[in-house]
């Protein structure tokens, strides 16, 4: 990985905004920009002249081993303060006291958002420096992977295909959503996964607890696997900082002619999706496509109106697949495709498969069919 190149996009990119240094907050912009998953507090500030991460001290002697920045500075942890006066120094020593300074001011679902009260303190020491919301200049950055971003992605979608794999050929009836989850994470950690970067770990769901209305998370619990259920299995796996997301389903015994239908129109949403993949192809043509499928099937008003988020160090970025999007699919853009369309009397079928944009089309880095798989166990 050429991080010194990476530093100078991320630093014109900074110029295009008219931005004088950036505060990199969010874990997944850390992760590309310093190549390393840090857990704790942590920041990245890069100026025109350079760039510094800060770290809590407890955990300063793994990042500077493992990151490719040179300096580093700490902060103490038991002392909230003592993060946003550490940048502020920085900020200093790299001679910005003024200007225009970008931070992650973005809702907390992004891990690592810059707080409420951090930004008053920041406010507040640099008052002659307008603070604005700086994540479009690194998001621009990441978009487009390069060759050694795109194979780190590739082994990512082979650990979660490992996963969902082990976790088919572990389902049966009597197992628990736990047991199932622990199988397929013992699969991808024997695999080389390094963490599950999810908020929601790794997800299965059977049965009544798949099929809840408009069916989004399912945390593993301990409820039994039953014949005829419908099985979701979503694993999140990590390879060298970027990230893999795989979500298929499985049904134990012969499906239902209900729940046939519900997958032959949700292979249909999908198969429409994957038609309209191409460089230069509209987003939100991509989702009204597929929302008309939906309608059209019958399955509109069980579909989730968004088809897909972004995939590298993070899954919080661009490019987001919805009908209000105006951009356009670039070459080389790395995306996640997600489906859910869920009949509460019947199942949920859900899709999360790493997608690529190729000069010509697409190319589905994960390698696990897309179906409802029968298991007659």
């Amino acid at each position: 990985m050429n991080h010194e190149a990476r530093l100078r996009r991320i630093q014109r990119s900074m110029k295009t905004d008219d931005l004088d240094a950036l505060v990199i907050t969010r874990n997944g912009g850390i992760a590309y920009a310093a190549g390393v998953l840090t857990p704790w507090r942590t920041a990245v500030v890069v100026t025109a002249g350079g760039i510094e991460l800060i770290t809590v001290r407890y955990d300063a002697a793994r990042v500077r081993d493992l990151t490719w920045i040179d300096a580093l500075r700490t902060w103490e942890l038991g002392y909230p303060e003592a993060f946003p006066d550490a940048v502020v120094a920085t900020l200093r020593d790299h001679g910005v006291e003024s200007g225009r300074i970008g931070v992650d001011l973005v809702s907390a679902e992004h891990t690592g958002a810059l707080s409420a009260s951090e930004y008053l303190i920041l406010a507040g020491a640099l008052p002659d420096a307008e603070w604005v919301n700086g994540i479009a200049a690194l998001d621009r950055v990441m978009l487009v992977k390069d060759h050694a971003e795109t194979e780190l992605l590739r082994r990512a979608a082979e650990v979660a295909d490992l996963g969902v794999e082990a976790a088919f050929d572990a389902i049966e009836a009597g197992r628990t959503e736990l047991e199932i989850a622990g199988v397929a994470e013992a699969a991808m950690r024997s695999a080389g996964n390094e963490f599950v970067w999810s908020v929601t770990g790794t997800e299965v769901g059977s049965g009544y607890r798949q099929r809840y209305e408009r069916g989004f998370t399912i945390a593993p619990s301990q409820k039994r696997i039953q014949r005829g259920d419908i099985v979701t299995v979503d694993v999140h796996p990590m390879i060298g900082c970027y990230l893999g997301d795989l979500a298929m389903n499985a049904v134990v015994g012969e499906p239902t002619e209900a729940q046939r239908e519900l997958e032959r129109a949700w292979v249909g949403i999908a198969e429409t999706i994957l038609g309209e993949l191409k460089p230069g192809a509209a987003i939100a043509d991509v989702a009204i496509a597929a929302f008309t499928t939906a309608q059209e099937s019958g399955y509109g008003d069980y579909t989730l109106p968004f088809f897909g988020h972004g995939l590298g160090t993070d899954a919080r970025i661009p490019p987001s697949i919805h009908a209000g999007n105006p951009d356009h699919l670039e070459e080389g853009t790395v995306f996640e495709i997600f489906l859910q369309t869920t009949v509460p009397e019947v199942g949920g079928l859900r899709l999360e498969t790493a997608t690529r944009i190729t000069s010509t089309g697409y190319e589905l880095l994960n390698k696990c069919p897309i179906e409802l798989r029968i298991l007659n166990s």
